[in-house]
C-alpha cells in the first residue's frame, strides 16, 4: 500500500507490485454491432412493419411488393434484402431470378421469409440456393444471425425457426 494516500472512499490505494500480471478477461471477445441497410420485401404491411420494429438498430427500408422493390433498389444500396417467398407478381423469387439472370451480386445478399413452401416452383427454388431462410414468424435473434452471415459472406445455411 502507498502510505499516507487513501482513494475517494478514505480507503487505503493499493499499488501493484512490478512483475505481477493482471488476470485475463473472463467474458471473451465482444463484436461491435453494425449498422446494415435493409431492404424488407413483403406484400403483408403487418409483417414488413414487425420486421422493420425488429430490425429497429438498422436503416430499414420497406417496399410492399416486388415491383416496389426494383424501384427502391435502382435508387439505392442495400447490404441486406429480406424478402418475402410467396406475393402477387413478381414474387421474391421471381425478383431473385430476375437479378441473377443480369448477374446482379444483389443474390447473394438475400434472406428469404415464408409463411411455408407452398408449390413445387417455391420448393424447388429453395432447395437451389444457399441463401438463408426462415419460416414466419420469424425470430429476431434468427433473423440479426442471418443478416450478420450475409454481411460477413457467408450467406450459406438455412435457418429454420421453429
Amino acid at each position: 500500500m502507498l502510505s499516507g494516500g487513501a482513494g475517494k472512499s478514505g480507503a487505503p490505494l493499493r499499488v501493484r507490485k512490478k512483475g505481477r500480471k493482471r488476470k485475463p478477461a473472463q467474458s471473451g471477445m465482444v463484436e461491435r454491432p453494425c449498422s446494415a441497410r435493409v431492404l424488407i420485401i413483403d406484400d403483408e404491411p403487418q409483417v414488413a412493419a414487425a420486421l422493420k420494429r425488429v430490425l429497429r438498430r438498422h436503416e430499414v427500408t420497406i417496399a410492399c411488393s416486388g415491383s416496389e422493390a426494383k424501384a427502391q433498389l435502382a435508387q439505392r444500396t442495400f447490404d441486406v434484402i429480406v424478402s418475402d417467398v410467396m406475393m402477387p407478381e413478381p414474387s421474391g423469387i421471381d425478383l431473385y431470378m430476375e437479378l441473377a439472370a443480369a448477374g446482379s451480386p444483389l443474390t447473394s445478399r438475400f434472406i428469404f421469409v415464408t409463411g411455408g413452401v407452398q408449390g413445387v416452383k417455391a420448393h424447388r427454388f429453395l432447395s437451389s440456393i444457399s441463401n438463408p431462410r426462415l419460416d414466419k414468424p420469424v425470430d429476431a435473434l434468427e433473423l440479426e444471425h442471418a443478416i450478420a452471415r450475409v454481411l460477413n459472406g457467408s450467406e450459406a445455411g438455412t435457418v429454420d425457426a421453429g
